[in-house]
């Protein structure tokens, strides 16, 4: 009876350095998904602002209603609206 426990207990020892691993491996691949996906929306963002401020410089009074339609239906990640904001923000402070 005590070698069948101890085989038992021993087993669940064994899993655990695994699911602790696989646990691991699957946060490192959210937090991957999550940065690229950041990247691209900034990246987005950057592309949207050398627009508007090209724009801006040529006719300063329309230069958003081409780049922001009533509308849009994918919503604005926030890692897109967060860097426009800064790109713009820069901008302005120059």
């Amino acid at each position: 009876m005590p070698i069948r426990k101890f085989r038992r207990f021993d087993w669940r020892l064994w899993a655990v350095p695994i699911s602790l691993r696989l646990a691991l491996v699957e946060n490192l691949r959210r937090l991957a998904t999550r940065i690229v996906s950041s990247r691209t929306e900034r990246d987005e963002a950057d592309r949207l602002a050398d627009k508007l401020l090209a724009q801006a410089q040529r006719q300063p009074m329309s230069c958003c209603a081409a780049y922001f339609p009533h509308g849009q239906s994918k919503a604005l990640g926030r890692a897109f609206v967060v860097q426009l904001t800064q790109r713009l923000r820069d901008r302005i402070r120059q």
